[in-house]
Protein backbone atom coordinates (compact mmCIF):
# COMPACT_ATOMS: atom_id res chain seq x y z
CA UNK A 1 0.00 0.00 0.00
CA UNK A 2 0.89 3.71 -0.31
CA UNK A 3 2.70 5.28 2.61
CA UNK A 4 0.49 6.86 4.84
CA UNK A 5 2.68 9.37 5.89
CA UNK A 6 3.04 10.40 2.36
CA UNK A 7 -0.38 10.99 1.21
CA UNK A 8 -2.76 13.41 2.45
CA UNK A 9 -5.92 12.08 2.67
CA UNK A 10 -5.37 8.58 -0.06
CA UNK A 11 -7.76 5.72 -0.88
CA UNK A 12 -7.50 2.13 -1.16
CA UNK A 13 -9.78 -0.77 -1.47
CA UNK A 14 -9.11 -4.53 -0.55
CA UNK A 15 -10.80 -7.03 -1.81
CA UNK A 16 -10.45 -10.04 0.51
CA UNK A 17 -11.07 -13.62 -0.64
CA UNK A 18 -12.54 -15.74 2.86
CA UNK A 19 -11.44 -19.32 3.39
CA UNK A 20 -13.62 -22.10 3.37
CA UNK A 21 -15.12 -21.31 7.38
CA UNK A 22 -16.63 -18.08 6.41
CA UNK A 23 -20.30 -18.65 7.24
CA UNK A 24 -21.95 -15.44 5.72
CA UNK A 25 -20.99 -12.50 3.48
CA UNK A 26 -18.95 -10.37 5.63
CA UNK A 27 -18.20 -13.41 8.07
CA UNK A 28 -14.22 -12.15 8.50
CA UNK A 29 -14.79 -8.34 8.59
CA UNK A 30 -17.45 -8.72 10.96
CA UNK A 31 -15.29 -11.24 13.21
CA UNK A 32 -12.12 -10.68 12.40
CA UNK A 33 -10.77 -7.65 10.85
CA UNK A 34 -12.97 -4.89 12.61
CA UNK A 35 -11.60 -5.96 16.07
CA UNK A 36 -7.43 -6.48 14.69
CA UNK A 37 -7.38 -3.44 12.69
CA UNK A 38 -8.77 -1.26 15.42
CA UNK A 39 -6.72 -2.55 18.48
CA UNK A 40 -3.39 -4.12 16.58
CA UNK A 41 -2.04 -0.54 14.65
CA UNK A 42 -0.36 0.47 17.72
CA UNK A 43 0.79 4.15 15.78
CA UNK A 44 -2.43 4.37 13.70
CA UNK A 45 -6.17 4.87 14.87
CA UNK A 46 -8.94 2.71 12.45
CA UNK A 47 -12.46 3.79 12.89
CA UNK A 48 -14.99 1.20 11.04
CA UNK A 49 -17.64 3.35 9.49
CA UNK A 50 -21.37 2.33 10.56
CA UNK A 51 -22.65 2.76 7.03
CA UNK A 52 -21.60 0.17 4.17
CA UNK A 53 -19.66 1.86 1.10
CA UNK A 54 -21.32 0.88 -1.97
CA UNK A 55 -19.67 1.05 -5.71
CA UNK A 56 -21.40 -0.01 -8.46
CA UNK A 57 -22.66 -3.62 -8.01
CA UNK A 58 -21.30 -3.79 -4.47
CA UNK A 59 -21.48 -3.58 -0.94
CA UNK A 60 -18.68 -3.20 1.43
CA UNK A 61 -17.14 -1.56 4.10
CA UNK A 62 -14.73 1.15 4.92
CA UNK A 63 -11.85 1.80 7.59
CA UNK A 64 -10.43 5.41 8.06
CA UNK A 65 -7.12 5.17 9.38
CA UNK A 66 -5.30 8.24 10.63
CA UNK A 67 -2.04 8.38 11.23
CA UNK A 68 -0.09 10.24 14.79
CA UNK A 69 0.90 13.04 12.31
CA UNK A 70 -2.71 13.57 11.26
CA UNK A 71 -2.49 11.64 7.33
CA UNK A 72 -5.77 9.53 7.25
CA UNK A 73 -6.62 7.04 4.82
CA UNK A 74 -9.78 5.32 3.95
CA UNK A 75 -9.33 1.39 3.02
CA UNK A 76 -12.90 -0.14 1.60
CA UNK A 77 -13.14 -3.76 2.17
CA UNK A 78 -15.32 -6.02 -0.48
CA UNK A 79 -15.29 -9.50 1.10
CA UNK A 80 -16.65 -12.16 -1.42
CA UNK A 81 -18.45 -15.00 -0.39
CA UNK A 82 -18.41 -17.79 -1.64
CA UNK A 83 -19.43 -20.78 1.08
CA UNK A 84 -22.72 -21.02 -0.47
CA UNK A 85 -20.86 -23.04 -3.62
CA UNK A 86 -19.76 -25.46 -1.35
CA UNK A 87 -21.95 -28.82 -1.43
CA UNK A 88 -22.92 -30.05 2.32
CA UNK A 89 -22.90 -33.79 1.35
CA UNK A 90 -25.47 -34.32 4.79
CA UNK A 91 -27.96 -32.65 2.29
CA UNK A 92 -27.84 -35.47 -0.23
CA UNK A 93 -29.53 -38.78 -0.27
CA UNK A 94 -27.85 -41.38 1.04
CA UNK A 95 -27.14 -43.60 -2.01
CA UNK A 96 -25.26 -40.04 -3.16
CA UNK A 97 -23.13 -40.03 0.07
CA UNK A 98 -22.49 -43.36 -0.28
CA UNK A 99 -20.78 -43.40 -4.25
CA UNK A 100 -19.49 -40.30 -3.70
CA UNK A 101 -17.31 -41.44 -1.16
CA UNK A 102 -15.82 -44.30 -2.49
CA UNK A 103 -15.12 -41.43 -5.66
CA UNK A 104 -13.48 -39.55 -3.15
CA UNK A 105 -11.65 -42.71 -1.78
CA UNK A 106 -10.43 -43.32 -5.16
CA UNK A 107 -9.02 -39.74 -6.08
CA UNK A 108 -7.02 -39.03 -3.20
CA UNK A 109 -5.59 -42.55 -3.51
CA UNK A 110 -4.23 -41.54 -7.12
CA UNK A 111 -3.37 -37.91 -5.81
CA UNK A 112 -1.39 -39.85 -3.03
CA UNK A 113 0.58 -41.68 -5.81
CA UNK A 114 1.27 -38.71 -7.63
CA UNK A 115 1.89 -36.53 -4.88
CA UNK A 116 4.40 -38.90 -2.99
CA UNK A 117 6.93 -38.53 -5.89
CA UNK A 118 6.77 -34.68 -5.19
CA UNK A 119 7.13 -34.48 -1.41
CA UNK A 120 7.01 -36.72 1.50
CA UNK A 121 5.34 -34.15 3.97
CA UNK A 122 2.29 -33.93 1.64
CA UNK A 123 2.60 -37.27 1.03
CA UNK A 124 1.86 -38.53 4.75
CA UNK A 125 -0.79 -35.58 4.84
CA UNK A 126 -2.99 -37.62 2.09
CA UNK A 127 -2.76 -40.46 4.33
CA UNK A 128 -4.61 -38.43 6.61
CA UNK A 129 -7.03 -37.21 4.37
CA UNK A 130 -7.51 -41.31 3.10
CA UNK A 131 -8.22 -42.32 6.16
CA UNK A 132 -10.48 -39.62 7.08
CA UNK A 133 -12.65 -40.37 4.17
CA UNK A 134 -12.51 -44.13 4.82
CA UNK A 135 -13.78 -43.32 8.29
CA UNK A 136 -16.97 -41.26 7.16
CA UNK A 137 -17.14 -43.69 4.14
CA UNK A 138 -17.52 -46.42 6.95
CA UNK A 139 -19.91 -44.81 8.86
CA UNK A 140 -22.52 -44.06 5.46
CA UNK A 141 -21.97 -47.17 4.46
CA UNK A 142 -23.15 -48.68 7.79
CA UNK A 143 -25.82 -45.70 8.00
CA UNK A 144 -26.67 -47.13 4.29
CA UNK A 145 -26.82 -51.14 4.83
CA UNK A 146 -29.04 -50.06 8.25
CA UNK A 147 -31.60 -48.36 6.38
CA UNK A 148 -31.83 -50.80 3.31
CA UNK A 149 -32.88 -53.58 6.34
CA UNK A 150 -35.41 -51.44 7.20
CA UNK A 151 -36.58 -50.11 4.03
CA UNK A 152 -35.65 -52.36 0.57
CA UNK A 153 -36.39 -48.88 -1.74
CA UNK A 154 -33.28 -46.70 0.02
CA UNK A 155 -31.44 -46.98 -2.86
CA UNK A 156 -33.74 -45.88 -5.54
CA UNK A 157 -34.63 -48.86 -6.27
CA UNK A 158 -36.35 -52.19 -4.63
CA UNK A 159 -33.93 -55.26 -3.27
CA UNK A 160 -35.24 -58.45 -2.71
CA UNK A 161 -36.40 -58.46 0.89
CA UNK A 162 -33.96 -61.27 1.69
CA UNK A 163 -30.89 -59.20 0.83
CA UNK A 164 -31.90 -56.26 2.24
CA UNK A 165 -32.66 -57.74 5.44
CA UNK A 166 -28.98 -59.73 5.37
CA UNK A 167 -27.66 -56.02 4.23
CA UNK A 168 -29.29 -54.69 7.39
CA UNK A 169 -28.47 -57.52 9.93
CA UNK A 170 -24.59 -56.90 8.49
CA UNK A 171 -24.81 -52.65 8.92
CA UNK A 172 -26.01 -53.28 12.40
CA UNK A 173 -22.82 -55.73 12.96
CA UNK A 174 -20.25 -53.04 11.04
CA UNK A 175 -21.61 -50.58 13.77
CA UNK A 176 -21.59 -52.53 16.75
CA UNK A 177 -20.25 -50.53 19.61
CA UNK A 178 -16.56 -51.11 19.37
CA UNK A 179 -16.26 -50.50 15.88
CA UNK A 180 -18.18 -47.31 16.50
CA UNK A 181 -15.61 -46.55 19.44
CA UNK A 182 -12.44 -47.32 17.12
CA UNK A 183 -13.79 -44.65 14.92
CA UNK A 184 -14.98 -41.99 17.25
CA UNK A 185 -11.63 -42.09 18.75
CA UNK A 186 -10.29 -41.30 14.94
CA UNK A 187 -12.81 -38.53 14.41
CA UNK A 188 -12.69 -37.30 17.97
CA UNK A 189 -8.97 -35.50 17.69
CA UNK A 190 -10.04 -33.48 14.69
CA UNK A 191 -10.22 -29.93 15.18
CA UNK A 192 -13.52 -29.54 13.08
CA UNK A 193 -16.63 -31.81 12.62
CA UNK A 194 -15.70 -34.23 10.50
CA UNK A 195 -18.50 -33.52 7.86
CA UNK A 196 -17.12 -30.08 7.58
CA UNK A 197 -13.72 -31.34 6.29
CA UNK A 198 -15.47 -34.11 4.12
CA UNK A 199 -17.24 -31.51 2.46
CA UNK A 200 -13.91 -29.09 2.17
CA UNK A 201 -12.30 -32.31 0.20
CA UNK A 202 -15.41 -32.62 -1.97
CA UNK A 203 -14.99 -28.77 -2.65
CA UNK A 204 -11.85 -29.09 -3.62
CA UNK A 205 -11.76 -32.45 -6.09
CA UNK A 206 -14.96 -30.42 -7.57
CA UNK A 207 -13.24 -27.32 -8.38
CA UNK A 208 -9.77 -29.21 -9.41
CA UNK A 209 -12.24 -30.74 -12.12
CA UNK A 210 -13.99 -28.05 -13.06
CA UNK A 211 -17.00 -30.04 -12.61
CA UNK A 212 -19.87 -28.75 -14.33
CA UNK A 213 -23.71 -29.90 -12.63
CA UNK A 214 -26.48 -30.31 -14.73
CA UNK A 215 -28.21 -27.41 -16.43
CA UNK A 216 -25.62 -24.77 -14.55
CA UNK A 217 -21.99 -23.64 -15.42
CA UNK A 218 -19.26 -25.12 -13.39
CA UNK A 219 -18.35 -24.46 -10.27
CA UNK A 220 -15.22 -22.60 -10.65
CA UNK A 221 -16.05 -20.62 -13.74
CA UNK A 222 -18.96 -19.83 -10.94
CA UNK A 223 -16.22 -19.12 -8.55
CA UNK A 224 -14.34 -16.54 -11.00
CA UNK A 225 -17.30 -14.73 -11.97
CA UNK A 226 -17.59 -13.37 -8.63
CA UNK A 227 -14.08 -12.36 -8.18
CA UNK A 228 -14.01 -11.21 -11.30
CA UNK A 229 -17.52 -8.86 -11.00
CA UNK A 230 -16.05 -7.63 -7.81
CA UNK A 231 -12.71 -6.72 -8.69
CA UNK A 232 -14.14 -5.44 -12.16
CA UNK A 233 -15.73 -3.00 -10.38
CA UNK A 234 -13.48 -1.83 -8.15
CA UNK A 235 -10.76 -0.86 -11.22
CA UNK A 236 -13.56 1.05 -12.41
CA UNK A 237 -13.82 3.23 -10.06
CA UNK A 238 -11.74 6.08 -10.37
CA UNK A 239 -11.21 7.06 -6.50
CA UNK A 240 -9.03 3.64 -5.57
CA UNK A 241 -5.35 5.22 -5.81
CA UNK A 242 -4.72 1.15 -4.80
CA UNK A 243 -6.39 -2.55 -5.38
CA UNK A 244 -5.16 -5.09 -2.95
CA UNK A 245 -6.37 -8.75 -3.21
CA UNK A 246 -6.52 -10.44 0.07
CA UNK A 247 -7.42 -14.04 0.47
CA UNK A 248 -7.02 -16.43 3.37
CA UNK A 249 -6.43 -19.95 3.35
CA UNK A 250 -8.45 -22.11 0.80
CA UNK A 251 -9.31 -18.50 -0.32
CA UNK A 252 -5.60 -18.06 -1.53
CA UNK A 253 -5.58 -20.68 -3.75
CA UNK A 254 -8.88 -19.29 -5.62
CA UNK A 255 -7.61 -15.83 -5.89
CA UNK A 256 -3.80 -17.22 -7.56
CA UNK A 257 -6.08 -19.52 -10.17
CA UNK A 258 -7.97 -16.87 -10.61
CA UNK A 259 -5.42 -13.70 -10.93
CA UNK A 260 -3.65 -16.31 -13.05
CA UNK A 261 -5.49 -15.45 -15.73
CA UNK A 262 -7.32 -12.22 -15.26
CA UNK A 263 -7.04 -9.50 -17.56
CA UNK A 264 -8.02 -5.60 -17.62
CA UNK A 265 -6.44 -2.53 -18.51
CA UNK A 266 -5.90 -1.35 -15.09
CA UNK A 267 -4.86 -4.65 -13.35
CA UNK A 268 -1.23 -3.10 -12.73
CA UNK A 269 -3.12 -1.65 -10.00
CA UNK A 270 -3.82 -5.00 -8.34
CA UNK A 271 -1.75 -6.34 -5.78
CA UNK A 272 -1.83 -9.31 -3.82
CA UNK A 273 -1.45 -11.26 -0.25
CA UNK A 274 -1.63 -14.70 0.99
CA UNK A 275 -2.47 -16.01 4.48
CA UNK A 276 -2.19 -19.17 5.80
CA UNK A 277 -4.85 -21.51 7.68
CA UNK A 278 -7.93 -22.93 7.11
Amino acid sequence: MHDIETNKESQDVIIFVPGFDAKEKDYYINHFLAFGLANRLEDKRVRLKPEEVKISGQTGRRFVVESELGTKKNIDIYEIYWRDLVDDLNDKSIRYRVFRGIYLLFYWLFASLKIGRISRIFFFQVLGILLLITAWEYSTVTLALTAIGNDPNTLGFRLPSELATTLGKLGTTLGGWQTWLITSAILSVLPVPTNVIVNLLDFMVRYAEDDTERGSVSLRDRLRYRLSSVLDDALNETKYDKITVLAHSLGTVLAVDFLADYKHPSAKKIGSIGVSGR
